[in-house]
C-alpha cells in the first residue's frame, strides 16, 4: 500500500493445455486480486455480461474443420474500475464427428486367360478396395470380381470313319484274278475347320486268282462331256476302257469304246432370254385417254436378227380413264 491507496493486480488464469483446446477463443478468465495487506471485506462488483447469442450457422453438415461462434455483450463494468472486455466471443466446433466416407473400389486388374480355347470359356478379373468406408459411409457392394464369356466359337470336330463293312462283295471274276470290295462310311463329318477323313471309303482285294479263260470286260462309261455348241445342234461324247483284257481263248469286248449323242438342237436364230419387266411409266394424261409403258432388255440374244427379240422390249396399255373436267363457257353476246 502506497499513499493510502489499494493497488489492483490483474492476471490471466489459463486452463491446462488439454482443456484449452476445448475452450472457445477469447474465453480467458481475468481475475482481479487485492494487493497484500488491503482489507478484502469491501464489496466489488465484477464484469457483468448478457446472455449468449445463438450459435452462428454452419455451412457444412459434417466434418471437424468448421467452427461456429457466439457472443455476449457487456452489461456493466467492475465497480473497482478495472478492465472489462467490451464483448465476449466463444468458438466451438460445428460437428462432433468427421464426414462419412463411402467405400471406393480401385481399378480393375487385367482379365485372366480364358479357361477354354474353344466351345465357351470364361475370363475373370478382380479389383481391390481403394477406400474403406469410414464414419458411417456406404459399404462397397460385393462386386470385387466379375467374369465374362470368351472363346465361344465351336471346337473343331475331326472327321471319323465308321468301321469297315464286315463282308466283302462277291468276287468280280470266278477265276483268273478278280476284285472284291468292301466299304465304309463317315460316322462323324468334319466341322468347324476340323481335319477331313484320310483314306478312301472303298477297299479292294484280289480274289479268285486261279487261271481261267478270260473274256474281254469293259470298264464303266465315263461321264458325258459338255455339249460342244450352245445351239444349232452339238455333240456330247463319252468313252470307256477295257477293264479286263481277254485271254488267248477268251472273247473280245463287244460294242464301241466311244459313244456320241446330239445336244442343244434348238435353232440359234430363236434364242432370246429377257430380263424382268421394269416399272410402268407415269400415265401420259391425268384425265381422259392416256398411255403408259414399260420396258425390258434381253439377257441373251444370238443368231442373225434374233426374230423372237424384235419389237418385244416394250409393252403399252391405256390408263387414266377418268373424264376430264369441262368448264362452262358463254358464247359471245348477240
Amino acid at each position: 500500500v502506497e499513499g493510502g491507496h489499494a493497488a489492483l493486480l490483474r492476471r490471466e488464469e489459463r486452463p491446462p493445455e488439454h482443456a484449452r483446446r476445448q475452450m472457445p477463443t477469447g474465453s480467458s478468465v481475468l481475475l482481479e486480486l487485492l494487493a497484500d495487506g488491503l482489507p478484502n471485506s469491501g464489496h466489488f462488483e465484477e464484469c457483468r455480461y448478457g446472455e449468449w447469442t445463438d450459435w452462428s450457422e454452419c455451412r457444412t453438415t459434417c466434418g471437424l474443420q468448421e467452427t461456429r461462434a457466439r457472443t455476449r455483450a457487456l452489461l456493466s463494468r467492475r465497480s473497482s474500475g478495472g478492465y472489462c472486455e467490451p464483448a465476449q466471443r466463444e468458438d466451438g466446433q460445428c460437428h462432433s464427428m468427421d464426414c462419412p466416407v463411402d467405400c471406393a473400389w480401385g481399378a480393375w486388374a487385367s482379365w485372366s486367360s480364358c479357361s477354354a480355347t474353344c466351345g465357351g470359356g470364361s475370363m475373370t478379373r478382380r479389383r481391390p478396395v481403394a477406400q474403406q468406408a469410414l464414419w458411417g459411409g456406404a459399404e462397397c457392394e460385393p462386386h470385387g470380381a466379375e467374369a465374362t464369356p470368351c472363346n465361344m466359337q465351336p471346337c473343331p470336330v475331326d472327321c471319323q470313319w465308321n468301321d469297315w463293312s464286315p463282308d466283302w462283295s462277291p468276287c468280280s471274276r470266278p477265276c483268273g484274278g478278280g476284285r472284291a470290295v468292301r466299304m465304309r462310311s463317315i460316322g462323324v463329318h468334319a466341322k468347324y475347320s476340323g481335319k477331313p477323313c484320310a483314306g478312301s471309303p472303298r477297299e479292294e482285294r484280289v480274289c479268285n486268282v486261279m487261271d481261267c479263260t478270260q473274256d474281254c470286260v469293259w470298264a464303266v462309261w465315263s461321264r458325258w462331256s459338255q455339249c460342244d455348241k450352245t445351239c444349232g445342234g452339238g455333240v456330247r461324247v463319252r468313252s470307256r476302257d477295257v477293264a479286263l483284257p481277254r485271254s488267248i481263248d477268251g472273247r473280245a469286248c463287244d460294242g464301241e469304246r466311244i459313244q456320241t449323242t446330239q445336244c442343244n438342237q434348238d435353232s440359234c436364230e430363236r434364242q432370246c432370254l429377257w430380263e424382268e419387266w421394269r416399272e410402268w411409266s407415269p400415265c401420259s394424261a391425268s384425265c381422259g385417254a392416256g398411255v403408259r409403258e414399260r420396258r425390258r432388255q434381253t439377257v441373251i440374244q444370238s443368231g442373225d436378227g434374233a426374230p423372237d427379240c424384235v419389237d418385244k422390249d416394250t409393252e403399252r396399255q391405256n390408263c387414266s380413264h377418268r373424264p376430264c373436267l369441262v368448264h362452262c363457257r358463254w358464247d359471245d353476246w348477240g
